[in-house]
């Protein structure tokens, strides 16, 4: 999932989409319910764990959606934290390759 990461990813699909390290059993990405902006391992309670996909503009890409709708999981470069902001049409740095 875009790039290079330390851990393998699931994706499941129900109502919402879900990523998951190693197994389905493994820490879910999740935004922290005190910082919306920011993405990480959901470990323990207080996290969202509910994304939506939706068709991005470059061929077998997709922007990875929040529970809202309204801001995109973003790559903000190598070694630098993923952020959860304003979905900004054509950004590549908010378009992913989901197996």
């Amino acid at each position: 999932m875009g790039g290079h990461t330390r851990y393998g990813w699931v994706h499941s699909t129900s109502t919402w989409d879900s990523f998951n390290t190693c197994s389905l059993n493994g820490p879910a990405l999740g935004q922290p319910y005190g910082n919306v902006n920011r993405a990480e391992l959901a470990i323990g309670f207080g996290y969202s764990t509910n994304w939506s996909l939706t068709t991005a503009p470059t061929s077998g890409a997709v922007y990875i959606k929040d529970f809202g709708g309204q801001t995109c999981l973003t790559n903000n470069g190598n070694g630098k934290p993923l952020s959860v902001v304003t979905c900004t049409p054509g950004n590549p740095a908010q378009q992913w390759r989901v197996p």
